[in-house]
């Protein structure tokens, strides 16, 4: 009877129970704490170039590396926006030659406004003042005079650096005389002439400073004692140019 009894009450445990043990759903091996998954999540957001659906996991450090071109890019172009106008300075040393190689060493001093129509070409106008002197002989010869010219100038900016060239037309006014110890002459003209130039420059912001390399040719010049002569010299200066 007992037995009996036994054999039931397991037959009727496994009535009751088998169901719930045959569709119960197994337990994951893969087991997570709360929030696991949004932390999964965030993880991936940091090695995917975006975060649309269809963008592939990407290294962050490539990311970062995408970017330096883009930084190198705003700054060349932060140093390279001077602004369309501008004034510059230059001052240096003029070597005369050909018709006035007697003179000594003199020197040049320029003024010069200028604009950008665009950024790679300027247009601008100059004057100045030079000054040669011979007080080697037994005469004593000296010359000045003013420009007045208008220049066009290409400009290749390179990083902070800037290179540029150009030519330039106009007239000159010259001043010339000549004292023998017995007679004096000197003489006034204005001619035709005009420059051919070269010059490097740092850019600082608005400023750029750097030198320059010119060539000065004018026409005939009517000179002291009826004589004439060319002007003819070369320049090296050092300028300072403030755009605004």
């Amino acid at each position: 009877m007992i037995r009996a009894l036994a054999i039931l009450a397991r037959v009727s445990f496994v009535i009751v129970c088998g169901p719930a043990l045959i569709f119960a759903e197994p337990a994951s091996p893969d087991f997570r704490l709360d929030g696991a998954s949004d932390l999964s999540l965030r993880a991936d957001a940091l090695y995917r170039s975006d975060l649309s659906p269809s963008a592939g996991p990407t290294s962050a450090t490539s990311n970062l590396g995408s970017l330096a071109p883009l930084e190198t890019l705003s700054l060349a172009a932060d140093v390279n926006d001077r602004g369309s106008s501008y004034f510059a300075a230059r001052i240096g040393p003029m070597f005369f030659v050909d018709d006035l190689e007697d003179l000594g060493t003199g020197f040049t001093i320029e003024g010069a406004f200028g604009f950008r129509p665009i950024r790679f070409l300027a247009i601008e106008f100059q004057t100045g003042y030079f000054r040669g002197e011979d007080d080697s002989g037994s005469s004593e010869s000296d010359l000045w005079g003013i420009p007045f010219l208008i220049n066009a100038k290409v400009c290749l900016p390179l990083l902070f650096l800037e290179l540029y060239g150009g030519l330039g037309i106009g007239g000159y006014y010259i001043h010339s005389s000549a004292d023998t110890g017995a007679v004096d002459d000197d003489e006034d003209d204005f001619v035709f002439g005009g420059n051919a130039f070269v010059g490097l420059g740092v850019t600082l912001g608005p400023v750029l400073v750097g030198l320059e390399g010119k060539y000065i040719l004018t026409s005939d010049v009517d000179g002291p004692f009826g004589s004439e002569f060319t002007l003819e010299a070369f320049a090296a200066m050092a300028v300072v140019e403030v755009s605004f």
